[in-house]
């Protein structure tokens, strides 16, 4: 854009006209229109037209609303103008308006600044302009001192903003020095700067990291746990030892709600404190975050309960102080703590019982594994006692992860029972899905081979063979996470079979779920052995056939149109490389599946199954899942099926 574009002949005159109107709200309009379009007008025009207003503004004559704008055009232009100008026409105008006796325009220009030195510095890529970044810091370290606690908020966010534009000399001779009155400041007024400081000190800490001196490191991780410790009760009492009980209760309630928000603001950065502070010395000093899980406002807890994922993943490998900290949320008797902490189970005890010995494992002890499965289950129960299914479906699916690290006779008389209770009781559909798909990951993860084979015909008796509608549907809305865990041999042993006899259900909805299921069953017929499988490649064919001869319900037949489709595509389609490459993937995962259940198959009868206990590094594949399958994919979700009685 040039001088002779038509919106800077037609239009710019008349919003710089109408932006000196008396009319704050007139004036404000028109103040944001100019804001909007700075970016795109020529430099020129801002050096000579918009320049000359922002500064005729910012005139101790003018009322404070035109004093404010001013501050606002000021970062605007800072961010588009010359160094050399900035210098020259925009830094006096900043240190006149930071001087103002009025303090909103003061904070207002504070929140400039970082525009200021992004324009002088060019987003941090230029050094040359230390002279001028130095001098609005200056004026920055001014209105730390603020005797309104507004604008050293404002100041808080602003130093927070450009530490990411100074060079290296500007951090370290300038900046941490200040930040570290600032905090010695804050501390000892105990204003509402602390939360704002502990929700800003994992930025800041993180953005400085690579120019602190090792003393200066030891001091930001140790004021994070000053702030994560701030009111505790010694220290409240302390404080108030001498003062008559009512009086010390209103004295100290501003005060207990900043400690709080600052502890809420240290828990909800916990997590990102870790890269900062290191792996191995945050997990030895694990108890501070354990101080947090047990705060007595509830938010601190939810906040700790929030963040334990991402704890648990940073802390890697030196993971094993999270079980502690796991069992102390798991009974919790705030619901919101527990609403909090359940999506994030399952994950969570996957990341532990995947840590080597080397490394402490917490789930090295079946005495260690019981008790924390004791403590989900009650998790489990006080969920199932709220009124949000939602979270009661997402609890149970949590359960899915600790077939990986519970011994086997635990999941058989303690897992399993629960996962059957919740299918026979629990009234809303996704609640009993998340039950029966665990239940189904139960059948990958069972290393013993009878107690799996009955397993197996037990799921078939109740689900599949059961009497109730709902029951077999069910059984077929879960049968998409048994083809995808199982290998097809395991597939064509137990369930090929008891699924071929659901398309003949009398009721239409469970043989339209079971024609949905028609494109899985075909592809687990593939690498059968012929002359023992035969009979598989007869049953199905003979289903589908009955199906199109014998079938009236319209969406049964347009589902069955869909296979044949899918069939035709399928054959189409295998004359490409990239699908023979595809399948080719495909059957060597089932290679592996397979040879992974023959190696289970081969175990001997275990006698004492106390001790027995599934491997968990033994390389199998991640079974927790928190997503349930599609419902409505016709090759992801399977239709249920209903029993020819009903």
């Amino acid at each position: 854009m040039t001088h002779s574009t038509p919106f800077t002949q037609n239009f710019l005159d008349s919003i710089l006209l109408s932006i000196d109107s008396k009319d704050p709200v007139v004036v404000n309009a028109w103040l944001d229109t100019l804001l909007d379009v700075i970016e795109l007008l020529p430099i020129e025009v801002l050096g000579k037209e918009v320049l000359e207003i922002a500064v005729n503004k910012a005139a101790d004559s003018q009322p404070v609303f035109s004093r404010l704008g001013s501050c606002r055009l000021i970062g605007k232009l800072g961010m588009r103008l010359e160094q050399q100008v900035i210098q020259d026409e925009l830094i006096p105008v900043t240190q006149n308006l930071s001087q103002d006796a009025e303090w909103t325009i003061r904070a207002s220009m504070c929140a400039q600044l970082a525009s200021i030195i992004k324009g002088l510095t060019k987003n941090g890529e230029c050094s040359d302009a230390k002279n001028p970044v130095r001098v609005v810091l200056s004026v920055l370290f001014e209105l730390g001192d603020d005797e309104v606690e507004a604008v050293r908020l404002v100041v808080v966010e602003t130093a927070s903003a450009i530490l990411q534009y100074l060079d290296e000399e500007s951090v370290r001779t300038l900046m941490i020095p200040w930040l570290q009155r600032l905090c010695e400041h804050a501390s000892k007024v105990e204003d509402k700067t602390l939360p704002l400081l502990a929700q800003h000190w994992a930025r800041i800490s993180r953005t400085i990291q690579s120019r602190l001196k090792e003393g200066e490191k030891g001091w930001f991780v140790e004021y994070f746990y000053t702030l994560a410790s701030l009111g505790s009760a010694h220290q409240t009492i302390k404080d108030k030892t001498n003062m008559p009980d009512v009086v010390a209760q209103t004295d100290a309630g501003p005060k207990l709600e900043i400690y709080a928000e600052v502890r809420h603001a240290c828990a909800v950065n916990s997590a990102a404190m870790v890269p900062f502070i290191g792996a191995e010395a945050f997990s030895q000093r694990i108890s501070s975050i354990r101080a947090l899980a047990a705060d007595p406002y509830f938010v601190v807890r939810r906040a700790v309960a929030s963040n334990i994922l991402d704890l648990c993943r940073q802390l890697h490998p030196y993971n094993s102080v999270i079980h502690s900290l796991l069992n102390q949320l798991l009974i919790d008797p705030c619901p919101d703590v527990t609403f909090a902490l359940v999506p994030q189970i399952g994950a969570v005890i996957e990341n532990l019982a995947r840590l080597p010995l080397t490394h402490q494992n917490p789930f090295v002890s079946e005495a260690v594994v019981l008790e924390t499965f004791e403590a989900v289950l009650r998790c489990e129960e006080q969920v199932m006692n709220s009124s949000s299914w939602r979270m009661q479906a997402d609890i149970l699916s949590q359960l899915a992860a600790f077939p990986l690290c519970l011994p086997c006779h635990a999941v058989h008389d303690l897992l399993i029972p629960r996962l059957w209770h919740r299918i026979d009781t629990v009234r809303p559909l996704p609640c009993r899905v998340s039950a029966a798909q665990t239940l189904m990951l139960c059948v990958r993860s069972e290393r013993r081979r009878q107690e799996r084979s009955t397993l197996c015909s037990e799921i078939l008796t109740r689900l599949a063979s059961a009497k109730s509608c709902h029951h077999r549907m069910l059984f077929l809305r879960v049968c998409p996470i048994l083809f995808d865990l199982l290998s097809r041999k395991f597939i064509r042993q137990h369930f090929f079979l008891p699924l071929i006899r659901l398309a003949g259900d009398k009721v239409a909805n469970v043989r339209l779920r079971f024609a949905t299921l028609l494109p899985k069953l075909h592809i687990s017929l593939r690498g059968l052995d012929v002359e023992t499988e035969k009979r598989l490649i007869v049953e199905l064919d003979s289903a589908v056939r009955w199906l199109v001869e014998s079938e009236k319900d319209r969406d049964v037949k347009n589902e069955l149109s869909s296979f044949f489709r899918w069939i035709e595509e399928q054959e189409a389609q295998n004359q490409t490389a990239e699908v023979a490459k595809r399948l080719q993937e495909e059957e060597e995962a089932d290679k592996r599946r397979e040879t992974e259940e023959e190696s289970v198959n081969r175990d001997p009868v275990v006698t004492d199954t106390s001790n027995t206990k599934t491997t968990v590094n033994s390389g199998r594949p991640n079974f927790f899942s928190k997503d349930e399958p599609d419902s409505t994919t016709a090759i992801q979700s399977p239709p249920q099926a209903t029993a020819p009685d009903e």
